[in-house]
């Protein structure tokens, strides 16, 4: 996710670069299926670390979650 404005970027400086292009198209076609696991495993540190009255941790992980949606 954090490479897709790099590779824009670079394709805004050469248009041409066929790698880059390759790498962005890589990139935007992931399957989210992966982000889902990721995700859900965040969602779980979340909640315990709101259980164990770690908010700050508990802060950090659900805007983890806010930028992947």
């Amino acid at each position: 996710r954090d490479a897709v404005p790099v590779f824009e970027g670079v394709l805004k400086l050469a248009p041409n670069d066929a790698l880059a292009t390759a790498q962005l198209a890589f990139l935007r076609a992931r399957k989210p299926v992966a982000e889902s696991t990721e995700l859900t495993a965040v969602r779980e540190l979340a909640n315990r670390s709101f259980e164990k009255g770690y908010l700050r941790d508990a802060v950090r992980y659900l805007q983890q979650l806010h930028e992947a949606n």
